[in-house]
């Protein structure tokens, strides 16, 4: 069982990274940020192409994966939301371009690369470099480069000026506006932001699988990572690493449990729907002004 906690935990803080990179667009933009599952599995392809098929070492293709993922992200707010936001669309609106926007990004990746799966024998190397008591050398990884991101992220939202701005614009972005300040910069940073933690939780998911099948696993990431936000509290940044523990945690105890994969879902929203009964904002939540 501890051997099953220990890996719900780094389970859980790829989970976290998801969550984040959802929740900066969400709270600082109100999109629901569907697009956000295309982003991850473009970053698995990203990866897959850099380390096995150009053969880089495997730390630089993730770091070009996530610059490249960084990039689309803020080419997504620039063609596709912001024009919408300053159209002053619904968020109906938005939320079905995003989908748009998810299924184009899916579509040309499998184009492209004419393969569903993608089987990254090249991580093997990690195990060259760090290994751990019973994990494997890229769950050590997973967790010594996940975790400190998550803090340091956690930390720039609470402390910097521009984690107050991003809290700031949530919480009502035309006084913001009214202010003097420029929407447009903090929307940008969100969505580079956002890109950045999406495509490491992607690429270091991708260290530690034998195959990714992309369509299908990033949407069923994303679901599990949007759970995870909803779990810790929707508005609160700190509640994306809770949440993400306890999805981590739900899912590979229910492994342990039960080898029926169905039971996998059935915990973790079943989990979530009783936490939302008893606490509808969410672990770390707290009840929204409504003027």
């Amino acid at each position: 069982m501890l051997q099953f906690i220990i890996n719900g935990l780094i389970t859980g803080v790829l989970y976290s990274l998801m969550a984040i990179g959802f929740s900066l667009v969400y709270n600082t933009t109100k999109v629901f940020h569907i697009a956000a599952a295309g982003i991850w599995g473009f970053a698995t392809y990203m990866y897959y192409l850099f380390s096995v098929k150009i053969g880089l070492p495997v730390f630089a293709a993730i770091g070009i994966a996530i610059v490249i993922s960084m990039g689309l992200s803020l080419i997504i707010e620039l063609v596709v939301y912001r024009p919408f936001y300053k159209k002053k669309a619904s968020t109906g609106v938005m939320m079905i371009a995003s989908i748009g926007v998810m299924t184009v990004i899916d579509s040309l990746t499998m184009i492209v690369f004419e393969s569903h799966d993608l089987t990254p024998t090249h991580v093997d190397g990690l195990g060259n470099y760090w290994r751990l008591l019973d994990l494997s050398a890229e769950q050590c990884w997973q967790l010594a480069i996940g975790l400190p991101a998550l803090v340091i992220v956690l930390v720039f939202l609470k402390r910097t000026g521009w984690g107050s701005q991003f809290r700031a614009i949530s919480a009502d972005e035309h006084l913001y506006a009214s202010l003097g300040y420029n929407i447009f910069h903090v929307r940008t940073l969100a969505f580079v932001l956002s890109g950045c933690f999406i495509a490491l939780s992607s690429c270091l998911y991708i260290c530690g699988s034998q195959s990714v099948r992309s369509y299908t696993e990033s949407l069923n990431f994303f679901v599990l990572a949007l759970a995870a936000m909803v779990i810790g509290g929707t508005h609160r940044f700190g509640g994306c690493l809770i949440g993400g523990m306890v999805v981590g945690l739900a899912q590979e105890i229910s492994k342990g449990v039960w080898s029926d994969a169905n039971w996998l879902d059935l915990v973790i929203f079943g989990l979530t729907i009783i936490i939302l009964l008893f606490k509808t904002e969410g672990i770390l939540g707290h009840k929204q002004r409504s003027v």
